[in-house]
């Protein structure tokens, strides 16, 4: 108690939730914590203030990934279990709850389990779209409010031509699966 936000860990502030975040090729660039008790801002990223020289972190180019996913940004195609003939169904999920609801919603040993991407304000780029394999149905799943338009037009910008696009709009604190 009574030291600066800046040293004290996650956990006493209320995050209890890290997130891994990828870059387009697979790689794990950077954390997100995310609070589960209220905290004043819901996300935030490594402060880095404890460094000498201040450390910025972007999520721009960063998505969450589930195994799927990541294998995907891997190798720019289809996980090797994928079922032969059946269009890569990839889910695109808005914000922390609903990409670690929509990644764990199907068993792990389930074929057909989807590639699941969470995305945050900036995350989704062309590097990122350009790994989905033509042909894909993806369905985007969104807030119903200003923020998730713009999170459904920029990825419809980089996707609608060459894959089969779906947008499931959520409520608030809904679970992202039809």
């Amino acid at each position: 108690e009574g030291k600066p936000d800046t040293a004290r860990t996650w956990a006493e502030l209320g995050y209890r939730a890290v997130v891994p975040l990828w870059s387009a090729t697979g790689q794990l660039e950077s954390l997100r914590a995310r609070s589960v008790t209220g905290a004043e801002l819901k996300a935030v990223p490594p402060s880095g203030r404890h460094f000498a020289d201040p450390v910025v972190y972007q999520v721009r180019g960063l998505v969450m990934a589930n195994l799927r996913a990541r294998s995907l940004l891997r190798t720019g195609e289809a996980p090797p279990s994928w079922p032969a003939r059946q269009a890569l169904e990839v889910w695109i999920a808005e914000g922390e709850p609903d990409h670690l609801a929509l990644a764990t919603h199907w068993p792990e040993d389930d074929p057909a389990h989807p590639v699941v991407f969470g995305i945050e304000s900036g995350a989704w780029t062309p590097e990122v779209a350009a790994r989905i394999p033509n042909g894909a149905r993806v369905t985007v799943a969104t807030h119903h409010d200003a923020a998730g338009d713009r999170y459904f037009a920029t990825i419809r910008e980089t996707l609608e031509r060459r894959c089969e696009l779906y947008r499931h709009r959520l409520r608030r604190r809904e679970v992202a699966v039809a």
